[in-house]
């Protein structure tokens, strides 16, 4: 009784941490949407501070994982509208890195066409979050790599175009192959082009 009674003291503790953490990125939206970028910023760090915390109790919750990388992709947004872009560049990497860890790597083609097929036995980490399965993980990390690519074609670092337009490349890729699956991502596919062509008219010429 005594074992049961402390586990569950435990699953209390960790959902009200849970609900703290997205009490304070769903404020930071708030801040975000009226423009108030350093106060979202600092909320959504919270949130973030959190939710890492969370992950080093239980380190094999992909809950926990996508909630990170979903924070991690507002985050870095935010910090592009306040100009921080050096720490746009960690937040977008890291968000790209957890949809990576959450589909157990790069997402091709063929994977996503068997998604609905796909077993516990497969190398593909079972995902269990309200999110969806690897299909929707796929256009989630398309977005990611968008973003990523956002901060780098803002930023000054050495390289940093050439990586900007192969991410968008890779991301507008991703969503064609997710519309030939399902019609409903055509507005997505028009959206990630548009902010593919942004990409490359910031990067210009630059290599």
């Amino acid at each position: 009784m005594g074992l049961f009674d402390s586990e569950a003291r435990r699953e209390r503790r960790l959902q009200k941490l849970q609900d703290a953490s997205n009490a304070h990125a769903q404020e930071a939206l708030l801040y975000w949407r009226t423009g108030s970028v350093d106060q979202a910023v600092q909320s959504n760090q919270k949130a973030l501070d959190i939710i890492r915390g969370l992950r080093q109790e239980e380190p094999e919750s992909d809950q926990h994982l996508a909630q990170l990388a979903g924070k991690l992709y507002n985050h870095a947004g935010m910090l592009i509208q306040g100009r921080r872009f050096d720490e746009a560049l960690v937040a977008a990497r890291s968000c790209v890195s957890s949809y990576l860890e959450l589909t157990g790597g790069e997402v091709s083609r063929d994977a996503m066409m068997m998604d609905g097929l796909l077993s516990l036995a497969h190398s593909f980490r079972p995902v269990t979050t309200p999110r969806g399965g690897l299909a929707k993980l796929a256009g989630m990390t398309a977005d990611a790599k968008c973003r990523l690519a956002t901060a780098l074609a803002l930023s000054n670092a050495p390289g940093s175009a050439a990586k900007a337009r192969r991410l968008g490349s890779e991301a507008v890729s991703a969503y064609e192959t997710l519309v030939e699956l399902d019609a409903g991502y055509g507005a997505d596919l028009v959206r990630i082009r548009e902010q593919e062509a942004e990409i490359r008219r910031l990067v210009g010429g630059r290599s």
